[in-house]
């Protein structure tokens, strides 16, 4: 059963096998080019929120036009679920 379950964060509500990599993949080269290519005056700009916003909007739209996770898919999510929860 362990082998089935996966990293509990935000975009495994939206899971499939493209929209978390998609994330990864624009919140990293989001960061970098804040980090290294935009200058921005003042020390309150932190280069994480931006990569963090960014990458949620690419989960959620590579979400909407990816198709949904099969059924067997949804069903060994939910049953890695409950063997977390001990139910």
């Amino acid at each position: 059963m362990t082998e089935k379950l996966r990293a509990v964060t935000l975009p495994t509500f939206f899971s499939n096998r493209f929209d978390d990599r998609s994330g990864m993949i624009v919140g990293s080269a989001t960061i970098f080019v804040v980090k290294n290519y935009i200058a921005i005056e003042g020390e309150y700009f932190y280069e994480l929120l931006p990569g963090f916003i960014l990458a949620f909007v690419a989960v959620v739209g590579v979400s909407l036009l990816t198709p949904k996770p099969s059924e067997e898919t949804l069903r060994s999510f939910t049953e890695a679920g409950d063997a977390v929860r001990g139910i």
